[in-house]
């Protein structure tokens, strides 16, 4: 994970900041009216703010230009949501970071296709092989046809049937093409190396194995028979530590996308700065974790695959002590993104500036009170932010 480009977490804006920069840089004095609010101390409050942003900027001007200026009068008011008519824009943008992400993830993928391909083929011969030799799962083909006198709900007893058949006939032809072997053992990448299968009584799972009972156990034990083996066979996969490394990241990719949604924050050069150090530190680790092999082990539960849906877990790779630490950096990642770009000023209503000179408007423009109000350092200092 090298080449870590320049990027910047999107942040929410309102009017044209610069504009009003523009408007008071070398002007003296400056008068700062806010307009009547239902709190006098919130009033106080945007008052000293306000004088405090004008008088960085207006300093600034007055070592630019010595001309005379004519007095300046800044009013400002706050707006109900509803008042506000000016469209939020954004500065700053994710998209390096996630065209980088995305570039690294397909050339992973693309080294270990081969090796994905491997394990399925040898999942499904198994299965194969054990489903040639069993004959418990057969009585599938009775149990969808039988009657079952003690369901009282005709609807689930057809749909638990429907499910039957539709299995024996996927086992059946599993026999012969591998390619129809659905049913069994999978290997998914999703925060580990996991062993999956799709689950043939969803959404009745309970109701079907309670109603086809002992064919639908019989089927169950089956799939805890080939779980065991293909647990085996995973855990003897030389390059296991690559894919499972490959899968964890996916946690940090969520990281990313979640601080990635534009949201109203002051983003702080700093900040960035401690994202981007912990993303190099991910990095460097990255490349330790491949050769850690970790632990494969039986296991349950409930996982979403993207492309295949909500899928039974069979087992999982144990992570490794790097493996730990990769997760250590995403769990401070998420932490520092949820802090981000927040001070007091942000979350309160859109702010109306008038800006005046000698009685005449010169600017009036809507804007985000933590566009004003925020740390100074910030990561762009033409929008204020």
């Amino acid at each position: 994970m090298t080449g870590r480009p320049v990027w910047s977490p999107p942040a929410k804006t309102l009017g044209d900041l610069g504009a009003l920069s523009h408007a008071v840089r070398g002007s003296s004095p400056v008068r700062v009216e806010i307009v009547p609010s239902d709190s006098p101390d919130a009033a106080v409050r945007l008052r000293r703010a306000v004088e405090a942003w004008i008088s960085r900027h207006a300093e600034q001007g007055e070592r630019e230009s010595s001309s005379a200026s004519p007095e300046i009068v800044v009013t400002v008011r706050e707006l109900d949501a509803w008042e506000s008519s000016t469209s939020a824009g954004q500065v700053g943008s994710c998209e390096p970071l996630r065209q980088w992400f995305a570039l690294h993830e397909v050339l992973e993928i693309a080294r270990h296709r081969a090796t994905l391909e491997k394990l399925e083929a040898a999942l499904r011969a198994q299965a194969q092989v054990v489903l040639a030799s069993s004959s418990s799962w057969r009585a599938l083909a009775a149990a969808s046809r039988g009657e079952a006198s003690t369901v009282s709900d005709s609807g689930a007893l057809a749909r638990c049937q429907t499910a039957a058949a539709s299995l024996y006939d996927r086992l059946e032809a599993c026999i012969d093409d591998a390619a129809a072997c659905v049913d069994t053992p999978m290997v998914s990448l999703d925060r580990a190396v996991k062993l999956t299968r799709v689950d043939p009584w969803y959404p009745d799972r309970e109701t079907c194995l309670r109603i086809l009972d002992p064919s639908a156990e019989a089927f169950e034990g089956l799939i805890a028979d080939l779980a065991g083996r293909a647990v085996e066979v995973v855990a003897a996969e030389p390059t296991l530590g690559a894919l499972d490394r490959m899968a964890r990241m996916r946690t940090l990719f969520e990281a990313v996308e979640d601080l990635c949604v534009p949201r109203r924050r002051s983003v702080r050069t700093r900040e960035v700065e401690e994202l981007n150090g912990l993303l190099d530190k991910y990095g460097a680790l990255y490349g330790v974790a491949a050769a850690r092999a970790p632990a494969m082990e039986r296991s349950e539960g409930v996982v979403y695959a993207a492309g295949r849906g909500t899928l039974m877990e069979l087992g999982k790779t144990r992570p490794t002590s790097a493996a730990r630490q990769l997760e250590g950096f995403v769990l401070e990642f998420r932490a520092v993104s949820e802090r981000l770009g927040h001070c007091e000023a942000t979350g309160g209503h859109p702010l109306e500036v008038t800006v005046a000179g000698d009685g005449v408007e010169v600017l009036r423009t809507e804007l985000f009170p933590e566009q004003l109000l925020c740390d100074v350092d910030a990561l762009h200092p033409s929008q204020g932010l």
